[in-house]
C-alpha cells in the first residue's frame, strides 16, 4: 500500500526529469536547488551521526585496550602470565581477531531486520561481554569474555557505517560517513590515555589499574545502546521492505530540510525504487545467498574494488611503522616507559587530526584523487624511513634515526588522511544495495586477514611495501571508481558501463562544469543587482538591507558602460557574462533606454519587388544603412557571433573592414516589405511549355532528392494534363517548382517571374486552405527559395506556420486506416499517399532544422516522439534512393535538434556535451548508406542530395567546435590563459575546417545548386581560421605559430575555391572579398594593411547567400559611429 500510495509523486518524476540520464539530473538539482547544509535536517542528521561514531570509538579503544594492559605487571601477575608473553599471552591477543572475523559472518542480518537493531544488539552484546571480561577470575574465561566483546563489537562497528553511508546525503556522503572511522583514533587515544593514568595513579591499589580500562569499554556502547533506537532507519532498507512512505518521510526531512516537493527527495525516491526486483520473490534464503556478489560483471568488478580497498587499508605498511618506532626511540635514547606511551598518544592524536581533515577533502577533491595523493605520499615516507633505517643500522647515526622518526610521524598522518576515513565508507559505497550487507562482510573479514597477516611481518619488511605501495597506486589509478556527488542509486549506471573508472570520472567532472557555470551566472546577477559590493559585504546582511541596498541609485563610476566608439577597445569593455555571444548582436543605443529594448526588434525583409533579389537582409547581410534597428535574435552559433568575437579582439580589424567596404560598389533600396500580395486568381498564365518541361526535370533530377515531398508521377501527370488552372494551391506549387528548376538549370532571371506568380496564390488565405499541395508549396517557399532571395526572418515565419498546418492536417501521426481488406490497386494507391505525407512531414522538419543550424533560437517543440510518431519514410522501389537521403538527413536533424535545443538555453555546452554530440555526428554518417556518400558509380539524381549531407556533417561538427573558440575569445579578451582542455578543442575545430574545405575543394562540380550549398559551407569553414588568426593576436591565447600558418594556408585554399566557383555564383555574391577583407585585417604581416584582393568582380550587392543556411552577418550591430554608417550604404 505504501508503495502505491507515493507512485503518483513519483511518476511527475519520469515524466519531467530525464531518467534517461540520472547523472545530470542530479548534477542539476545540486547546481540550481542545492538544500541547504546549514538547515534544520542537517544539523539534526549531523547529531545522529556524532552519536553514532562512538561505535568507532567504542572499537578503537577495544583493539587498543589490551596493547597497553598487556605491559602492566598487576594484569600479568593476576593471569600468571610471564612478562615476555607465551602462548596464552597469543591467545589472548588472537581471539579477538577471530571474534572479529566471526561477528562479520553475521552482517547478513541487518537485511533481515535493519541497520538499526543490528547496531543495537551488538553494544548491547559489548556491554555483557565488558563484564565478562571485568569480573573473569581466570584466563579461559578472560578469553571467553574478549571473544564475545570482539564478536559484538564487530557486529555494531560493522552495521554502523554502512547505515550512514545509506543515510547520508550524497554530496556529503564522503564527510559524515568518513568522519566515522577517524573516531577510531579517539578510541585509541583513549584507551592508552586510561591505561597510563590509571596505571600512573592506581598501581599501588591492587587491579584498579587495568579493570578501570576495561569497565570502561562499556561507556560508547552503552551511550548508544540506548539512543540507537529512536534514530531513523535506513531508507534504502526502508524501501526494500516496500515501507517508501516512511523512507520517503526521512528524505524529506534529513536532506530536504522537511521540503516534501524538494526535487533530490523525488529523484532518490525514484532510483531507490528503480533498484528494487519487482519480478523476485523475497525469502530467508536470500540473506545466506552470496551469488549476489558475483552474479554479473558489474557485481565482480564492486566486489574486487571491495576486497582490494579493504587489503589496502590494512596492508600499505601502517602497522610496520609503528611496530618500528619503539626502535628508533631506542636509537635516539627515549627509552622511558611514560615517554613512548605519550609518544604513542601523540602518533594517534597526529593520525586523528589527519584523519578528520582527509574526510571532508574526499568530498571535496574525489576519493580517487585523495586515495592516489596519500598513496605516493606514503610511498615517498616509505623511502625515507627504508633510507634512513638503513643509516641507523649499518653505521648507528642519531640523525638518521631522529628523521626516521620525523617520517613515521609523517606517514602516519598522510595515512590516517587518505585511507583512515575511508576504510568502511569505500567499500560500503561500491557495492550496490543488495550486496551491501554482504560486502560489508567480506571488507571485515578482508581486513581481518589482513590484520592477522601483519602480526608475521617484522619492522625489515618496510622496503617492501615501498614496492607495493607503488602497486597500489598503479592500481587505484587505472580501476578504483570515483563516488563522491553520486547518490548510491547512480553508481549502479557508472558499474554497468564498459569501463566505470572512466565513466565515474568524466561524470564528475561534466558535474563540476556545471556546478561552476552555474556559480560564474550567480555572481553575474550579483554583480549586476549590486555593483561594487563584495560577496562579504552582503553575506551578513538581512532582507530587509539588502532590498534596501537594490533601492539606491548607481554612482557614475557603477552606471552600464556606453557602445565602444570606433577605434575604442572591445577588450577594455570585455562583459561580465557571456551574455553577449548568447545573444550576438548589441543592442543599438536607441534601445538602452528601458522596455523599448525588449519590444524595439524589429527587420526588413523587402518582397514587394518581385523582381530583384534583395542584396541584404536582417541576417545574412551588412545592411549599414545608417539605421540602429535592432535586429532579430541570434544565438552563440550564428557569424554574427564570430564577428563580434574578432573585432573585440583585433579592434583595428573592424575600422579596417569598414574602410575596404567603403569602396563596394552602392545598391538602391527596395520597396518596404510586404508579407504577401493581395490574391488574383484571375491571373492568365502563358506557359512555355518546352521551358517548363526542362525546369521541372531539372528541379526532380537536382533538387528532389534533397526532401523528395511530391509525388513525381503525379506531379508530372498533372502538369502535362493542364486541366488545375483554377487550383490555388495546385498553381502555387507548380510556381514553386518552377522558379527553383529555373534556378537548377542555371537561369537566374526566370525564377522572379515565377515567384510573382506563386505570391498571388499562396496568401494570407492560403494559410486557411488545408490541404497537401500549399503545404508544399510553403516548404519549398520557406525552406529554398526565400533563402535564396535573402529574406531568411520571412522563411523562418513561413517554416512555422507551416509547421503549424501540417499538425492540423494529421502529418505528425500515423494515420489509422486499414488496408487490409483493399484491392492491390487502391492499396498501392493509399499506400503512395500515406508515403507521400510521411515525406512531406520529414522534408518540413528537415528545412526547419536545417534553416535553424545558426540561428542559436529555441526549436518550438519541432519534434516531440511523446506527442508524434510519423514513421520514417521508406523506398516504394528497390532504386529509390530519394527515400534514402531523405531517413539520412532525418536522422542528422535529430542530432542537430537536439544540438538547437542545448545552444538555446542560457548556459554553456560542456566540453563533454560537445564530444558526446560529435561522436553522435561521426556514427551517424558512418551509418548513411554507401551510396549517400560514395562518388564513384552513383546514380546522378543524389549527387547533389549526397553533397548536402555531406557538407552539413562537417559544418554541425564546425558549429559543436566553434562555440568554444568562442568561449575561449572571451575568457582571452579577461587575460585568462587557455586552459589545456579548451586547446584541444581548437584544434579539434581546425581539424574539422581543414576536412570541410578539403571536401568541398574535392567534390563540388559546376551547378549553381552546389556552388550556393558549397559556397555558404565554405563561407562557415572560413570564419574558424578568422577567429584563430584574431586569437593569436593575443599573448594568452597559447596558439602555436604553426597553427596560424595551417589557417593562412586554409583561407588561401578556400579563397582559390571561391574563385573557382565564380562563373557559377550569382555576380552579388562577395564572400569572397570579405573572407579576403578579413584575414588581411587580423593578420600582423603587413604594418599597414593595404588593399583588399577581391577574387570576385561586379555585383551590386555586397553578397547574396541562397542555401537553407543563414549566412548571419549583419554588419551594422558592429559599426556603432553614425557617421561612419551613413557612409556605408552598402546593400541598402
Amino acid at each position: 500500500m505504501a508503495k502505491a500510495e507515493h507512485d503518483g509523486k513519483l511518476s511527475h518524476i519520469d515524466k519531467s526529469d530525464d531518467m534517461g540520464n540520472p547523472l545530470e539530473v542530479y548534477a542539476n538539482i545540486m547546481a540550481e536547488h542545492k538544500p541547504n547544509p546549514r538547515g534544520s535536517g542537517y544539523v539534526k542528521l549531523y547529531l545522529i551521526s556524532s552519536l553514532l561514531f562512538l561505535c568507532s570509538t567504542m572499537n578503537g579503544f577495544d583493539s587498543s585496550l589490551m596493547g597497553s594492559i598487556n605491559a602492566l605487571p598487576n594484569y600479568t601477575s593476576y593471569f600468571d602470565l610471564p612478562e615476555n608473553g607465551n602462548a596464552s599471552t597469543g591467545i589472548v591477543f588472537a581471539i579477538f581477531q577471530v571474534g572479529q572475523m566471526s561477528g562479520a559472518l553475521f552482517i547478513w542480518m541487518t537485511d533481515w531486520y535493519g541497520r538499526t537493531w543490528h547496531i543495537f544488539f551488538g553494544c548491547l552484546g559489548v556491554c555483557a561481554a565488558t563484564v565478562v571480561t571485568s569480573l573473569a577470575t581466570n584466563l579461559p574465561t578472560f578469553i571467553a569474555g574478549r571473544f564475545l566483546l570482539s564478536f559484538f563489537a564487530t557486529c555494531a562497528h560493522t552495521a554502523a557505517p554502512l547505515y550512514l553511508v545509506e543515510i547520508a546525503p550524497p554530496a556529503y556522503r564522503g564527510t559524515i560517513a568518513g568522519m566515522y572511522n577517524t573516531f577510531y583514533n579517539v578510541g585509541s587515544t583513549f584507551a592508552t590515555s586510561a591505561v597510563y593514568a590509571c596505571h600512573k595513579h592506581l598501581a599501588h591499589r591492587g587491579n584498579l589499574d587495568w579493570k578501570i580500562p576495561l569497565w570502561l569499554q562499556m561507556v560508547c556502547p552503552g551511550i548508544v545502546c540506548i539512543l540507537v533506537k529512536f534514530f531513523p532507519e535506513s531508507p534504502r532498507w526502508l524501501v526494500a521492505k516496500d515501507r517508501h512512505s516512511e523512507a520517503r518521510d526521512i528524505l524529506t526531512k534529513y536532506h530536504a530540510n522537511g521540503d516534501e516537493e524538494h526535487p533530490l527527495v523525488n529523484l532518490q525516491m525514484s532510483e531507490m525504487i528503480s533498484t528494487i526486483d519487482v519480478e523476485h520473490v523475497a525469502s530467508w534464503k536470500d540473506l545466506f545467498d552470496l551469488r549476489v556478489l558475483v552474479e554479473s560483471r558489474s557485481s565482480r568488478y564492486r566486489l574486487m574494488l571491495n576486497i582490494a580497498f579493504s587489503w589496502f587499508g590494512q596492508f600499505s605498511g601502517n602497522n610496520i611503522v609503528s611496530y618500528y618506532l619503539p626502535i628508533m626511540l631506542n636509537g635516539i635514547g627515549i627509552t622511558d616507559t611514560d615517554t613512548k606511551l605519550i609518544l604513542n598518544i601523540v602518533y594517534a592524536v597526529v593520525g586523528w587530526v589527519a584523519s578528520i581533515i582527509g574526510s571532508r577533502l574526499h568530498d571535496v577533491v574525489g576519493r580517487r584523487n585523495m586515495l592516489m595523493t596519500t598513496t605516493a605520499g606514503m610511498t615517498v615516507c616509505l623511502a625515507i624511513v627504508a633510507g634512513c633505517a638503513a643509516g641507523y643500522t649499518d653505521h648507528g647515526h642519531q640523525a638518521a634515526s631522529t628523521v626516521s622518526i620525523v617520517f613515521i610521524f609523517m606517514f602516519g598522518a598522510v595515512f590516517a588522511c587518505g585511507f583512515t576515513p575511508m576504510q568502511p565508507i569505500y567499500p560500503a559505497e561500491v557495492v550496490s544495495n543488495k550486496m551491501r550487507a554482504k560486502g560489508m562482510g567480506t571488507f571485515k573479514v578482508t581486513a581481518g586477514a589482513a590484520g592477522f597477516l601483519n602480526t608475521f611481518i617484522g619492522y625489515w619488511f618496510y622496503v617492501f611495501f615501498v614496492f607495493w605501495d607503488m602497486f597500489e597506486l598503479t592500481f587505484i589509478y587505472f580501476l578504483f571508481v570515483e563516488t563522491k556527488g553520486f547518490t548510491l542509486e547512480e553508481l549502479d549506471i557508472i558499474f554497468e558501463a564498459k569501463n566505470p573508472r572512466k565513466a565515474s570520472v568524466e561524470a564528475l567532472l561534466s558535474a563540476l562544469e556545471k556546478a561552476t557555470d552555474t556559480i560564474r551566472r550567480q555572481a553575474s546577477v550579483l554583480e549586476l543587482l549590486y555593483p561594487g559590493h563584495s560577496l562579504d559585504e552582503l553575506t551578513g546582511k538581512s532582507r530587509a538591507e539588502l532590498l534596501g541596498l537594490l533601492s539606491l541609485p548607481l554612482k557614475p563610476e557603477q552606471s552600464e558602460p556606453d557602445e565602444p566608439q570606433m577605434g575604442q577597445s572591445f577588450t577594455a569593455t570585455s562583459p561580465t557574462r557571456f551574455g553577449e555571444l548568447e545573444e550576438a548582436h548589441a543592442s543599438s543605443p536607441d534601445e538602452l533606454q528601458g522596455e523599448e529594448s525588449v519590444r524595439g526588434r524589429h527587420w526588413n525583409e523587402p518582397a514587394q519587388n518581385a523582381t530583384t533579389i534583395a542584396s541584404s537582409d536582417d541576417i545574412n547581410a551588412m545592411s549599414l544603412a545608417g539605421d540602429n534597428r535592432c535586429r532579430s535574435y541570434l544565438g552563440i552559433t550564428s557569424v554574427g557571433a564570430v564577428l563580434k568575437a574578432i573585432f573585440r579582439l583585433c579592434p583595428a580589424a573592424k575600422d579596417h573592414a569598414v574602410q575596404q567596404s567603403q569602396k563596394w560598389p552602392e545598391v538602391q533600396h527596395e520597396d518596404p516589405p510586404f508579407f504577401f500580395s493581395t490574391p488574383a486568381h484571375n491571373v492568365i498564365l502563358v506557359p512555355n511549355s518546352l521551358r517548363e518541361q526542362r525546369y521541372i526535370e531539372f528541379y526532380f533530377e537536382h533538387m528532389h532528392a534533397i526532401t523528395p515531398l511530391l509525388q513525381e508521377d503525379c506531379f508530372r501527370t498533372t502538369f502535362t494534363a493542364g486541366t488545375r488552372h483554377q487550383a490555388p494551391s495546385w498553381l502555387g506549387l507548380r510556381s514553386m517548382v518552377l522558379a527553383l528548376g529555373s534556378i537548377a538549370s542555371g537561369n537566374d532571371a526566370a525564377h522572379m517571374q515565377y515567384y510573382s506568380q506563386a505570391r498571388q496564390f499562396l496568401n494570407f488565405d492560403s494559410l486557411g486552405s488545408g490541404n497537401l499541395e500549399t503545404l508544399q508549396s510553403l516548404c519549398l517557399l520557406g525552406g529554398y527559395y526565400l533563402h535564396y532571395r535573402n529574406s531568411p526572418n520571412m522563411a523562418y515565419a513561413i517554416l512555422g506556420a507551416a509547421h503549424r498546418l501540417a499538425i492540423a492536417l494529421g502529418l505528425h501521426r500515423e494515420s489509422p486506416t486499414r488496408i487490409d481488406h483493399q484491392d492491390p490497386e487502391t492499396s498501392q494507391r493509399h499506400s503512395a499517399r500515406l508515403e507521400t505525407r510521411r515525406r512531406t512531414w520529414w522534408s518540413l522538419y528537415c528545412l526547419d532544422t536545417w534553416a535553424s543550424m545558426t540561428l542559436g533560437r529555441p526549436t518550438c517543440g519541432r519534434w516531440d516522439p511523446n506527442t508524434m510518431n510519423t514513421l520514417l519514410p521508406s523506398a516504394l522501389v528497390p532504386e529509390d534512393h530519394a527515400a534514402d537521403s531523405l531517413r539520412a538527413s532525418v536522422e542528422f536533424c535529430h542530432i542537430a535538434n537536439r544540438m538547437q535545443h542545448r545552444f538555446a538555453q542560457s548556459t554553456r555546452i560542456t566540453i563533454h556535451e560537445a564530444q558526446d554530440v560529435e561522436r553522435e555526428l561521426k556514427d551517424w554518417y558512418n551509418s548513411v548508406p554507401s551510396v549517400m556518400k560514395d562518388t564513384n558509380n552513383a546514380p546522378p539524381r543524389i549527387s547533389l542530395a549526397r553533397e548536402f549531407i555531406r557538407n552539413r556533417y562537417y559544418n554541425a561538427r564546425l558549429i559543436l567546435s566553434r562555440c568554444f573558440l568562442l568561449y575561449a575569445a572571451y575568457e582571452c579578451t579577461k587575460r585568462h590563459p587557455l586552459g589545456q582542455p579548451e586547446l584541444q578543442m581548437a584544434e579539434a575545430c581546425h581539424s574539422v575546417v581543414t576536412e570541410a574545405i578539403d571536401a568541398i575543394a574535392l567534390h563540388w562540380v559546376p551547378n549553381r545548386i552546389q556552388a550556393w550549398d558549397s559556397a555558404w559551407h565554405l563561407f562557415q569553414a572560413c570564419t574558424v581560421p578568422l577567429l584563430f588568426l584574431a586569437l593569436g593576436s593575443l599573448d594568452s591565447s597559447g596558439i602555436q605559430p604553426d597553427r596560424l600558418e595551417a589557417c593562412h594556408m586554409n583561407l588561401n585554399k578556400a579563397l582559390e575555391i571561391f574563385a573557382e566557383m565564380k562563373p557559377w555564383m550569382r555576380a552579388a555574391d562577395r564572400a569572397p572579398d570579405i573572407v579576403a577583407v578579413l584575414s588581411q585585417a587580423v593578420s600582423k604581416e603587413d604594418e599597414g594593411i593595404g588593399r583588399t584582393l577581391s577574387v570576385t568582380s561586379g555585383g551590386s550587392h555586397l553578397f547574396g547567400w541562397t542555401d537553407e543556411q543563414l549566412l548571419d552577418m549583419d554588419w551594422s550591430t558592429f559599426v556603432t559611429d553614425e557617421s561612419l554608417e551613413q557612409n556605408l550604404v552598402l546593400g541598402v
